[in-house]
């Protein structure tokens, strides 16, 4: 496939995230062409909507850091109590996308701490990354296809809790 196609199916895709919702946590939704989470970011850093950038952190990226550093890395669902009860990634953590608080997260400033929503166009995963690095915390990432990707790719969640 050519950079031309794929530029088009890239396209294509982030229209079709556009219009696809962000699992229960209307908060979360920015909307339209301009959401900061309107396109999907494959890698590299993302503006979020708070301010600055946020490390990105693929699948195969959270699997390889759990299995190198299994009691270092922390999973955060950002989305609301009702969509993650219906699945969530395993040993993710409910939090608040509006105000993560100092209690959920782990006491090393330095641990990696991962943050996922909805989708790439959901901004509830930024906005408590952004709470996280206001509180101290270093290694902050965002996992940009969110939950919806991770089901999509054929990967297991939990349900319940």
């Amino acid at each position: 496939m050519n950079t031309q196609a794929l530029r088009l199916s890239f396209v294509a895709l982030s229209l079709a995230l556009v219009s696809a919702g962000c699992g229960g946590n209307k908060a979360c939704c920015k909307g339209g062409a301009n959401s900061p989470c309107a396109e999907h970011h494959a890698g590299g850093e993302h503006e979020g909507p708070a301010a600055g950038t946020f490390k990105m952190m693929s699948f195969v990226e959270l699997d390889a850091a759990r299995a190198a550093s299994p009691k270092n890395v922390f999973v955060f669902d950002a989305n609301g109590p009702e969509r993650y009860k219906s699945g969530h990634i395993p040993g993710a953590v409910l939090v608040a996308h509006d105000g993560v608080k100092a209690d959920v997260l782990p006491a090393d400033k330095a641990a990696t701490l991962v943050f996922y929503c909805f989708n790439p166009k959901c901004s509830a995963s930024h906005q408590a990354a952004e709470s996280a690095r206001a509180l101290g915390y270093t290694n902050v990432y965002v996992l940009p296809e969110g939950i919806d990707g991770w089901q999509k790719a054929g990967r297991a969640t939990e349900a319940g809790k």
